[in-house]
């Protein structure tokens, strides 16, 4: 009996829409997702290490019904897979959930196993020894805790679970709904030697005191600016020994960065803000950069000019501006001063909802004023 290698990968989510990026820009964003999911596919079929087992832990797609260019990439590069003798275990996640009629029930994509319906599967690979136990996830029944009440029994020496949902214990930073929610307490209890999980975007260690190895891989391509985008472009390769010891690594699929830059402008000058991000601007990062803080008049200009002289040094960047005061008021300026009493007064009449949209247009409008 040999060392079994694998390669986990999750939340792929092909075919984003990408709708906070210019058309241009998005279509690029594609087509990383697919650069990434092939070069996770190239690590599994790597001749000096190739990977016994492919696991996919949810979200291959970023909709149910995914679009023909991304379902027949996805297709090939399953096949390229199974050609070369790698076996390739998938469940579905929250985005791409099974439903009667969805792309899942129509098709069958050239895996070892693709577990659709809600409920336990299991799948015995007899020449490595190895069970292969699933849990998809039941969009009918998304707050339910799949481990809490689990019966779980493994026949074989090694066994791996497929999972897609929200560990409690230190993800909940990532999730604004818990889908599928489980503790580490529910891991420590599985019968297995390894969890491949898949919902949060960026790589998670749920590993519990005296339990299986448990890791969320995160997205190989990041999708969004939110919590765990530092950490998306990777994919998880494993192995697990004969006397069941797991052993880990992570690998980077991305060829970029997609990254969040927050800067507090109160003590910059116009020249050290351009150069602090600059500096820290590579070709292939997609990067939003977010000011903040109480600058000069002069720094808060070359703030509104700093993606225009950026943009070229970077695959793509964006930059939001949210100051909490700028320059010196102009109390002589009477244009000014009814233009503030006005926006301010804007400011107390709006709905919550409503308020950062003014705060912008106060700051944008002081800027203005200032730089006139």
């Amino acid at each position: 009996m040999s060392t079994i290698r694998f390669v986990h990968c999750a939340d792929l989510h092909l075919g984003a829409k990408f709708s906070m990026l210019p058309r241009q820009v998005a279509d690029a964003r594609r087509q990383c997702q697919l650069d990434a999911f092939a070069a996770a596919v190239d690590i599994a079929l790597d001749d000096a290490l190739p990977a016994d087992v492919f696991l996919i832990a949810g979200d291959s797609f970023d909709a149910a019904t995914p679009p023909l260019r991304e379902l027949s990439f996805f297709n090939s590069q399953l096949r390229r897979l199974k050609d070369n003798g790698v076996r390739t275990f998938i469940i579905p996640g929250n985005h791409d959930q099974y439903q009667p009629g969805s792309w899942w029930d129509r098709s069958e994509p050239p895996a070892e196993a693709v577990f659709k319906k809600p409920g336990l599967h299991k799948h015995i690979v007899a020449i490595l020894e190895l069970t292969i136990a699933a849990l998809p996830a039941d969009p009918t029944k998304s707050s339910v805790n799949l481990l809490r009440d689990l019966e779980l029994n493994i026949e074989t020496d090694r066994s791996i679970l497929l999972l897609h949902g929200t560990w409690l214990n230190f993800g909940r930073d990532e999730c604004d709904v818990e889908y599928h929610p489980f503790s580490s307490d529910d891991l420590a209890k599985l019968p297995v030697d390894y969890v491949a999980l898949g919902h949060f975007h960026g790589i998670r260690d749920a590993t519990p005191l005296d339990g299986p190895t448990a890791f969320y891989p995160g997205t190989p391509e990041a999708i969004a600016f939110g919590t765990g985008c530092e950490d998306a472009g990777c994919v998880i390769v494993g192995s697990i020994a004969e006397d069941g010891n797991v052993a880990v690594e992570q690998r980077k699929v991305a060829r970029g960065r997609h990254r969040r830059l927050r800067i507090d402008c109160t003590n910059q000058s116009p020249e050290s803000l351009e150069r602090l991000v600059a500096d820290d601007l590579a070709r292939d990062d997609y990067v939003l950069v977010e000011l903040g803080g109480m600058p000069c008049a002069e720094t808060a200009v070359a703030a509104n000019e700093l993606k225009e002289k950026l943009q070229g040094m970077c695959a793509h960047i964006d930059v939001t501006v949210e100051f909490n005061q700028i320059g010196e008021i102009p109390e002589d300026n009477v244009f000014f001063v009814k233009f503030r009493d006005a926006i301010e007064q804007k400011l107390v009449d709006a709905p919550e909802e409503d308020k950062p949209k003014w705060r912008r247009v106060l700051e944008l409008g002081t800027v203005a004023f200032l730089s006139a």
